[in-house]
């Protein structure tokens, strides 16, 4: 008897802790998926001029933008490389872009930076959340 009492204590001792490991590795996965893909590392935002909107996806439609850097445009040493792109979710926003699409007037695009990229969630990981034209409050 006192080696069935025994068993029974180790076995569920071991059950414990397999349940336990378990759910710390579960609870470690979601969170540093959380991080990755849906919290922000950084929330910024860009000045420049707006080249490009151009609507992608059938399903999931999302806008990707081209836009040149105040960077770029201040710089006249080096060599144009490439633009300061994003995308937006948002069809109201998407309009404002192209309103300011090749008008020449400087915008500052606010937005979000994920670490990860979700393929329904456009080409890029920088998604606008608001574009402000110049002399707009």
């Amino acid at each position: 008897e006192l080696r069935e009492l025994t068993y029974d204590r180790s076995s569920k001792r071991k059950r414990i802790l397999i349940i336990g490991g378990v759910v710390l590795l579960v609870l470690g996965v979601s969170i540093a998926l959380w991080l990755r893909y849906f919290h922000p590392y950084i929330v910024s935002e860009e000045r420049g001029v707006i080249l490009k909107v151009q609507s992608e996806g059938t399903i999931l439609k999302t806008y990707e933008v081209q836009m040149i850097s105040e960077k770029y445009i201040a710089d006249t040493v080096r060599a144009y490389k490439s633009g300061f792109e994003f995308t937006i979710k948002s069809d109201s926003l998407a309009a404002k872009a192209s309103r300011l699409q090749s008008t020449g007037r400087r915008v500052t695009v606010k937005y979000e930076e994920f670490k990860g990229m979700l393929p329904w969630r456009g080409e890029t990981n920088r998604f606008a959340t608001d574009i402000i034209a110049d002399g707009e409050n």
